[in-house]
């Protein structure tokens, strides 16, 4: 698990709920200022790839441009879809600028000690 913050810019640069896509260790967060709190997300919307940070704020929520799935800016949740969430990242303000919390890195796939194609029996699918 990782504790490291990276800074996402001065906080003078957004424009109330006007979203910007930064680079946070290598991925893409949308984020916003609603004029109380920074809100930050991933920038992919699941249903289709959208920037969200090209989306608007509509009261707690993040609309996408593209077809105005929303999704709730502390948890994440699509309010259309259950299976639908976007991952929020922590921020925080200090010394004049933004800083968001990095993302654990994703956990490597496991190992498979014999792909399946490789045991296969044939017998099994092509009788005579």
């Amino acid at each position: 698990m990782t504790d490291s913050w990276v800074r996402a810019g001065e906080i003078a640069r957004w424009v109330k709920g006007r979203g910007r896509r930064v680079d946070v260790a290598g991925t893409a967060v949308a984020v916003f200022w609603d004029g109380t709190r920074f809100i930050a997300v991933a920038d992919a919307c699941p249903h289709m790839g959208a920037s969200l940070a090209d989306g608007h704020l509509v009261g707690s929520d993040l609309q996408c441009s593209w077809h105005e799935w929303r999704y709730d800016t502390t948890t994440g949740q699509c309010s259309l879809r259950a299976w639908a969430k976007v991952r929020v990242y922590e921020t925080r303000v200090e010394g004049g600028a933004l800083w968001i919390k990095a993302p654990d890195p994703e956990p490597p796939p496991p190992e498979e000690d014999e792909p399946e194609w490789l045991t296969w029996d044939p017998t099994r699918y092509f009788k005579k």
